[in-house]
């Protein structure tokens, strides 16, 4: 669900089981060829899903290899006692490098972490695991400013950029805290700017975004999904704030920009993948054959510098000695633009690659985090 920067990125091996698992359920392991993965010479090697709800002190994390279509299933426990903290849903995820973080979340009803009664509340707390050493568990980090649930994250040049979602004020400095910086560097987070035209506080799309007018200038997109259709940018280098458009909609599922152009799924069967072109500022359809998608738990991520990744999962009905298991669709596209002769835009892809991948997880919510090195 968020954009990674992961530079840092170190190569290693990990063991399999997606085939194992794929012959239990009695299905193909995967719809790729030998040669597909022969041609991904470039883009995303693996994607990270983590499993949503934890209720103990641990949770899964698979290792979907898109190279040689493997899986690998870790469980990732705390470093210490100390690092033991009961916050078990509505966490985010992503990753700066190899080291991947998890963001604020709710504790049970039943026990929080800060000692207070009634209701689940929102937490400031940040725990990460190094992937390439998940043997060594999961560590507190610094805490955010205030406490958050089903927050957007985003990571780009070494920070990570956190907003709205389901905020508990009582633990911030600023009682307008809608957005906070990690700067990996100084080991800090900071408040953002201030919007003067707030979005309601449950945020649901962000992504990193380059200009193409190539002054290299980064921003990040938001769209905030309850009561409100419009797309907010934040200026990196002004720290400042501006409205793209009033009228994009609603969009809940994570986008990728190639060329001026913000691909994502939307709840639509007949065409459920579309560009908004942020030139235009409008929706176009993208003409492409595309399986059967989950709509509701499709993530589209950049795939090198010119290819699109789509990863959806489905809870997969056969059970197997009494487990449940989620099959993952991931598929490269080669999107494309041109005009018709009345200068309207068209939009293709082309499916250059498609991998099946079993998870054994029940749980509806599972977080998408793609690795290129």
């Amino acid at each position: 669900m968020a954009g990674n920067d992961t530079s840092s990125h170190k190569d290693f091996k990990l063991p399999s089981t997606t085939k194992s698992l794929a012959a239990e359920v009695g299905c193909e392991a995967s719809h790729s060829s030998t040669k597909q993965q022969q041609l991904r010479e470039a883009g995303i090697k693996r994607i990270y899903t983590i499993e949503g709800c934890s209720w103990d002190y641990s949770f899964r994390c698979f290792v979907l290899d898109l190279e040689n279509g493997e899986e690998t299933t870790l469980t990732i426990s705390p470093a210490s006692e100390k690092d033991k903290i009961g916050v078990h849903l509505g966490f985010s995820a992503v990753a700066l490098g190899s080291i991947i973080y998890l963001i604020g979340g709710y504790c049970s009803t039943r026990s929080c972490p800060d000692g207070l009664r009634g209701a689940k509340h929102p937490h400031r707390y940040v725990r990460y695991f190094d992937a390439n050493e998940p043997e060594k568990g999961w560590k507190l980090g610094v805490p955010m400013q205030t406490g958050r649930a089903w927050a957007a994250a985003a990571a780009i040049d070494e920070k990570i950029y956190v907003f709205g979602g389901l905020m508990n004020k009582s633990g911030a400095s600023n009682n307008d805290v809608f957005g906070e910086c990690f700067d990996s560097k100084t080991n800090k987070w900071s408040p953002l700017t201030v919007l003067d035209y707030k979005p309601t506080c449950r945020v649901d799309i962000q992504v990193p975004y380059v200009p193409k007018n190539g002054n290299g200038k980064k921003s990040i997109l938001i769209n905030s999904f309850m009561g409100k259709e419009t797309l907010y940018e934040y200026l990196l280098d002004e720290q400042e704030w501006r409205i793209v458009d009033q009228t994009f909609g609603k969009c809940v599922n994570q986008g990728a920009i190639l060329d001026d152009i913000l691909y994502t799924v939307w709840e639509d069967d007949e065409n459920p993948f579309h560009g908004f072109d942020l030139i235009r500022k409008q929706w176009f359809p993208v003409d492409v054959k595309l399986p059967k998608l989950n709509q509701i738990a499709a993530s589209v991520f950049p795939s090198g510098s010119d290819k699109l990744c789509l990863v959806w999962h489905f809870l997969e009905n056969k059970i197997v000695d009494r487990s449940k298991y989620r099959r993952v669709e991931c598929l490269e596209l080669k999107p494309n633009k041109s005009s018709s002769p009345s200068g309207e835009l068209i939009l293709t892809a082309s499916v250059e690659y498609h991998q099946t991948f079993y998870v054994p997880s029940s749980h509806f919510q599972q977080y998408f985090l793609p690795m290129e090195v």
